[in-house]
């Protein structure tokens, strides 16, 4: 089972430096580069974008021939399941394409969040009665909370050196 499994790292290995190159060149002609335009950039010449497009192809035809070996061995059926991966490919479908839209026109932090935690929710199974909407209410209470000590503490440090002086 070991060696299926390392067939199968290998060849998304492989899939990984030959989509990069296509990719890479691909976002190159079309002008999709991202310039060295802010202090926060370490790089000095462009670089081009939608290298997340290469990963996620690697990464699904991977996938994908770990569900065409699991039908053909038997033994490997219970460890890959095709529940299994579609449960992990959603999520990383829906990252992949937030990628994609923020390499071409730019996504917020507020939406990169939503979306990353939309993803992260869905990865938690509905039982043992703690699911997708017990860990969402999570979130939201702790974002609320956290709004609520950010209006404390601004209102608790502008008040504080007016008071002082």
């Amino acid at each position: 089972m070991t060696v299926a499994f390392f067939a199968i790292f290998f060849l998304s290995l492989l899939f990984s430096f030959v989509l990069t190159r296509y990719v890479r060149d691909f976002a190159s002609r079309r002008g999709w580069v991202a310039v060295p335009s802010q202090e926060r950039h370490l790089h000095s010449s462009p670089l081009p974008r939608l290298g997340g497009v290469a990963i996620f192809l690697s990464f699904s035809l991977g996938m994908l021939a770990a569900a065409l070996m699991a039908s053909y061995i038997p033994y490997l059926h219970s460890a890959v399941s095709l529940k299994t991966l579609l449960t992990i490919l959603a999520p990383a479908s829906l990252v992949f394409l937030l990628g994609v839209y923020d390499d071409l026109y730019t996504a917020g932090p507020y939406i990169k969040f939503a979306v990353q935690a939309l993803a992260a929710t869905m990865l938690f199974p509905d039982q043992r009665g703690f699911g997708r909407r017990q860990l969402l209410q999570a979130g939201l209470d702790s974002i609320g909370l956290g709004v609520i000590n950010a209006a404390v503490v601004d209102q608790r440090v502008g008040a504080s050196p007016q008071g002082d002086q």
